[in-house]
């Protein structure tokens, strides 16, 4: 399989949002900014898409003198007035962008629609009576990927009935948590882990038709890529109208493994 032309095409550009601040990662505000700003101007960036904070950490990152673009994430449970201030300030900085709003499925959730740029809603796998209102009103719908001490990773049959749900409706949808490799795992305590071209190669197959849940169980690596090289420009510009991004707390683990698998080019082959 040849590598493609460039790192930013459609498939891939700006496919991974940076949740380097978030668990597990868990890096210091200050270190997630100079990260993200040194990555800037390499071939990495056009695969990383805004950094997202949790509004007691915009503050300060509005204070970097290089331009940022934020992502504000208010995660379940969060204050609603905390986490649109903070948004509010991002987008009145004169510096930086505010590139979006993440937000819990409350009554409010529409309050985030006020300032103009995109929104996500962070809904369970079984809640899909969201999706309807997520899709009339332009939102995404997140759902998490990942396990937490209070939630347990969604299995494939209900992951497929979302990305049905959501694809039929015409919302679009981004994910987080969980999706630092490319392939669907089984790991040692009985639990399992999505991959990324697996997500790639189930919304496609919830546009064209195709077996969604099996898409997501994928475990050869070599064989999804080979599948996701073979989509052409059509069908992965329709995957990525409704698979906007992911976040993630270690870009470079997914941005190793796209080079791994030839998907993109090094470094050295874009020199």
């Amino acid at each position: 399989m040849s590598a493609m032309s460039t790192p930013d095409d459609v498939l891939f550009a700006r496919l991974l949002d940076d949740a380097a601040v978030f668990p597990p990662g868990n890096h210091p505000g200050p270190e997630a900014v100079r990260a993200w700003l040194a990555r800037q101007g390499t071939a990495d960036a056009a695969l990383v898409g805004p950094l997202l904070l949790p509004p007691a950490l915009v503050a300060d990152a509005l204070a970097a003198p290089e331009p940022l673009a934020i992502g504000v994430i208010g995660r379940p449970g969060a204050d609603l007035d905390e986490v649109l201030g903070a948004a509010r300030a991002a987008a009145g900085s004169p510096v930086h962008t505010l590139a979006g709003i993440e937000l819990a499925a409350d009554s409010e959730w529409r309050r985030g629609l006020d300032l103009g740029v995109p929104l996500a809603v962070e809904i369970a796998a079984e809640d899909l009576q969201h999706v309807p209102a997520l899709a009339a009103a332009g939102a995404r719908a997140k759902l998490r990927l990942g396990a937490t001490p209070a939630y347990a990773v969604p299995p494939a049959s209900e992951v497929a009935r979302f990305l049905v749900a959501t694809v039929g409706s015409g919302a679009t949808v981004k994910f987080t948590g969980g999706l630092h490799h490319p392939a669907y795992r089984l790991l040692p305590d009985g639990t399992h882990e999505f991959g990324f071209l697996n997500l790639i190669l189930a919304v496609d197959a919830a546009l064209t038709g195709g077996d969604v849940a099996e898409a997501l169980v994928g475990e050869d690596a070599r064989a999804l890529a080979a599948e996701v090289a073979g989509l052409g420009a059509e069908r992965a510009g329709a995957v990525r109208a409704r698979f906007t991004s992911y976040g993630c707390c270690e870009v470079a683990d997914p941005i190793g493994a796209l080079r791994r698998l030839d998907l993109i080019p090094t470094p050295e082959e874009l020199s």
